[in-house]
């Protein structure tokens, strides 16, 4: 099985995240956003599909990329 079939078959779900989010530690930045654990939380409804629909084309093509460097 290929790397791009075998992310296909761990593609995210706004419920599995929202879960995540709900036991992550608040007050706690997730990225170098600067955005809380809260702001995600309280966004969620908004946002959610679209940053997991990001999540998941990271995970089949590749790292997301910023000023043209890759942000881990």
């Amino acid at each position: 099985m290929n790397r791009h079939n075998e992310c296909k078959e761990r593609l995210l779900k706004k419920e599995d995240c929202f879960q995540t989010l709900k036991m992550s530690f608040k007050g706690k930045c997730l990225g170098s956003d600067g955005f809380t654990v809260e702001f995600y939380i309280h966004f969620c409804s908004l946002l959610g599909e679209e940053m997991v629909q990001s999540f998941n084309q990271a995970l089949l093509h590749g790292p997301l990329y910023i000023n043209g460097e890759t942000e881990n």
